[in-house]
């Protein structure tokens, strides 16, 4: 077995590893891979060119490779000249296909976010976040969440991009299956079922706290006319127009949600004192019964309020609901456009 040659261990690491600078003035070591060498080229190098590199680098590209988001590196011009195997499985692309090419091939941006118009905040920042999309091999596009960060030479001149790439197609599926199954999809309002977690929420709070909240259940009134003269595309687009109207008569701590058909039921954080609730109901009123246009037309609503406090009207969300939807039905009884509180039984 022959030893090895110090001196060419040597110049190996001085070949591979250079000097990096960040703005810190600190220095160290990064690998800065070229197009002319095994570890730039191939995606897995043969177990002898493997076996050549010093430990350190050898741990580098191993690391490399098993990493599970996708990585590239480019010259300042954009031209890659790493791709690890991860970002390689991501576009469907060998590596090969790829080094030498502009990442512009794969990397899809926005207005904005092209490289040559992120490049003033590298120079300045070093670093860029954002999402952008890749395309595939097939001509599909893949949502990921980037970041770019400058790799810069002794003197301070930019000497690469590093490109860390995560696909975000499975966090976009959670979310989207998450708003299906928590949000109302007419108006965007959390629906029935996280209305009632949050009322849960709001009760534990209360427990721990020894703090008030209210319930209000919002009917509109004769929204029945709407839909039989207008039409249910009408009804609805004047369903999801109130729905925001009335969220934005609340504060940010608290909810409204959309329980069902044309009735809505809200969660009122923090009442310390009647003045308040009194406050919010009439804000609500107010501002529900301001003209709507709605395609042609300027349709106007009113609403019947029916509103219950915690404790006072119950220590769970049956008996919340019920007191609040039991004042409700008294306030459309007496005409609607209006709210009321039951007393406290």
């Amino acid at each position: 077995m022959n030893d090895a040659d110090p001196a060419k261990d040597e110049a190996s690491t001085h070949s591979a590893a250079r000097p990096v600078v960040p703005r810190g003035g600190e220095t160290r070591h990064a690998f800065l891979s070229s197009p002319s060498t095994a570890m730039a080229r191939e995606p897995e190098p043969a177990a002898g060119a493997a076996n050549n590199l010093p430990r350190p680098l050898r741990w580098l590209l191993c690391t490399l490779h098993c990493i599970p988001i996708g990585i590239a590196s480019t010259r300042p011009d954009g031209v890659l000249e790493y791709v690890n195997p991860r970002l390689s499985a991501m576009t469907g692309h060998a590596p090969h296909e790829l080094i030498g090419q502009r990442v512009d091939a794969i990397r899809c941006a926005a207005d904005g976010t092209r490289l040559d118009q992120l490049w003033p905040l590298l120079l300045a920042r070093d670093q860029w976040d954002g999402e952008v999309r890749y395309r595939d091999r097939a001509g599909g596009f893949l949502p990921v969440l980037e970041s770019i960060c400058a790799v810069r030479e002794p003197a301070g001149s930019i000497a690469g991009l590093v490109h860390f790439v995560q696909d975000m197609t499975s966090h976009r599926l959670v979310e989207s299956l998450r708003r299906l199954a928590f949000y109302d999809g007419l108006t965007g309002l959390p629906n029935r079922a996280l209305v009632e977690d949050r009322l849960s929420l709001a009760i534990a709070h209360g427990q721990r706290h020894h703090s008030s909240f209210a319930v209000l259940c919002i009917d509109m009134d004769r929204f029945k006319q709407v839909n039989d003269n207008l039409g249910h595309a009408v009804g609805d687009q004047l369903l999801a127009a109130v729905g925001q109207r009335l969220h934005g008569c609340l504060r940010a701590g608290d909810t409204l949600g959309r329980w069902g058909g044309d009735e809505f039921v809200a969660i009122v954080e923090d009442v310390r004192q009647g003045g308040t609730l009194r406050a919010v109901a009439e804000r609500l009123l107010s501002t529900g019964a301001q003209p709507y246009p709605i395609g042609d037309w300027k349709l106007s609503i009113t609403l019947s309020i029916g509103m219950s406090l915690y404790p006072q009207h119950g220590r769970d969300s049956r008996a919340l609901l019920a007191a609040a939807d039991a004042a409700m039905y008294q306030a459309k009884a007496a005409g609607g456009n209006s709210w009321r509180v039951q007393p406290p039984g």
